[in-house]
């Protein structure tokens, strides 16, 4: 029921029979002028495999609906799939929704907004870049209820700085956004989205990353005796989404007693018995046109 009010081709559609070998598996197509539907459901109590010519959409990767999963592109030879005993499954074959699914920028927390210059809290106004990114990611989540609804405006509500506490080492801010989307037709719906800035999420990855106990590469700990290196820097760095390069690293040792900085090295050993201790990280980030 939640689908056929998603998509109204469910409802209001063409409707063609297709005509798969076996004939155990029910299949057809519903379309409307912006929406086609592909449904296929397995009329047998026991599992069973079917292929379907589906040539006309060659090139598109079938969305499924329940899951917002992306199966395999179609081909020119027959789309093969296997369901379970009395098992259906409900795909879009819509180039819209296809480009929508892949639209995916990995995280919201690192989606760009491109450069900016003045206080965090304004990419919060009306009118920021952080709008229109948001207005691509969202409804690429499999978690968005209004896929079949065109997105005509996004809006920033409200933006609350919440405290961290420490919770993830390095990150020293987070904002609890409400967004509002407005759609070509129907209410428009508000969301509440967590974000972080493309430097936090760097740092974030640092701290983590040298951490005594949850950092190294396999995050079991760091391992005694194991001296920092610059190689280190960009392998936590280097799954941290949004961040294409990183263009220079430094490391400088300092007095433990102290905390006095020294010259930069390409590495800095640790006694046999020791863990490295991290602190004063400074990242800068720089979009580039």
């Amino acid at each position: 029921m939640a689908l056929r009010k998603r998509f109204r081709a469910f409802g209001r559609g063409t409707i063609e029979i297709l005509s798969p070998d076996n004939p155990k598996v029910l299949a057809f197509l519903r379309e409307s002028a912006d929406e086609t539907l592909l449904v296929v459901v397995n009329l047998s109590r026991y599992p069973q495999w079917v292929e379907l010519g589906l040539e006309e959409f060659s090139g598109r990767a079938p969305v499924e609906l329940l899951g917002n999963g992306l199966f395999p592109a179609i081909e020119s030879t027959p789309y093969r799939l296997t369901l379970g005993g009395r098992g259906g499954l409900w795909f879009s074959l819509s180039e819209g929704l296809e480009r929508q699914r892949g639209t995916l920028l990995a995280s919201p927390l690192v989606s760009r907004v491109g450069e900016h210059q003045g206080p965090r809290e304004d990419v919060f106004e009306a009118g920021s870049g952080l709008e229109t990114v948001l207005a691509a990611f969202v409804p690429a989540q499999r978690w968005f209820r209004s896929k079949s609804r065109a997105v005509v405006g996004t809006r920033v509500l409200d933006a609350l700085e919440l405290p961290t506490d420490n919770a993830v080492p390095g990150l020293d801010a987070l904002w609890l956004t409400f967004v509002e989307f407005q759609f070509s037709e129907g209410e428009p719906e508000t969301y509440a989205l967590p974000l972080e800035t493309l430097r936090e999420a760097a740092l974030a990855a640092l701290y983590l990353w040298l951490h005594p106990w949850l950092g190294g590469s396999d995050g079991a700990g760091w391992p005694f005796g194991r001296p920092v290196t610059l190689g280190d820097v960009h392998a936590a760095l280097s799954d941290v989404e949004g961040l294409d390069y990183v263009e220079d690293a430094r490391l400088y040792p300092a007095n433990p007693t102290t905390g006095t900085r020294q010259d930069a090295a390409q590495r800095v050993d640790i006694g046999p018995d020791m863990l490295p201790f991290s602190y004063d990280h400074q990242i800068q980030v720089v979009t580039r046109s």
